[in-house]
């Protein structure tokens, strides 16, 4: 009996294998393979309307996209945000945009003149050259930066010129940046903010405010 069961366990071996490796293929075919659909587009910012000639319009996806062309203007950047620089010719313009294997949006705009004002910083709080600021009620409450209009770029609370990791996010309007505590401010310590950014048709605003921190109580 010895010789019978030891062929029938001998035949029965790749006989398991194989069957494994069907199951393992059809787990893969029915959802185990990654995910291969094309990113879906989120919208745009602005999505319509009328726009200065050559400004920016930051394009969102649901994934990375990949990819991206469009058939008037210019694609840039990377991950699930791109940015789409508009034509320079004042006029009304459709663009489509496409990516991955069949991913397609369309956007239509009024194209106007050229924006080439540098944007402003209206107002801040804390103010450009106080004293005695209470660092506890801006480690609760973040520093409101307030633009003439909106803008993106780079905004850095500093010490001594090392960067302390605050963040800005966007504020109560689309010109508002609000800065989120990174390194807690101390008492009796002056503090700049430095400020690079530009607005939607590339016009560069840099400058800084500073202030400085009450002694403690």
């Amino acid at each position: 009996m010895k010789k019978p069961f030891r062929l029938f366990a001998l035949l029965m071996v790749p006989a398991i294998a194989l069957s494994l490796s069907l199951l393992t293929a059809c787990g893969d075919d029915e959802g185990g393979g990654g995910d291969d659909t094309d990113a879906t587009f989120s919208g745009a910012t602005p999505a319509s309307g009328e726009v200065p000639a050559g400004s920016a319009v930051t394009l969102a996806f649901s994934k990375d996209p990949g990819a991206v062309t469009a058939s008037a203007g210019t694609i840039s950047g990377a991950g699930t945000s791109r940015t789409l620089t508009l034509p320079n010719t004042p006029g009304a313009v459709s663009i489509t945009i496409t990516w991955g294997s069949a991913g397609s949006a369309s956007l239509s705009y009024t194209l106007g003149a050229p924006d080439t004002e540098a944007p402003t910083l209206v107002s801040s709080s804390p103010s450009d050259g106080d004293s005695d600021v209470d660092p506890g009620s801006i480690n609760a409450d973040g520093i409101v930066l307030t633009f003439s209009e909106p803008v993106s770029g780079t905004i850095q609370v500093t010490e001594d010129g090392a960067n302390l990791n605050w963040r800005a996010q966007p504020g109560g309007s689309s010109a508002d940046k609000t800065l989120t505590p990174g390194s807690d401010l101390v008492n009796e310590k002056t503090y700049e903010v430095v400020i690079d950014v530009k607005d939607g048709g590339g016009n560069a605003l840099t400058t800084s405010i500073s202030f400085t921190t009450a002694a403690k109580e």
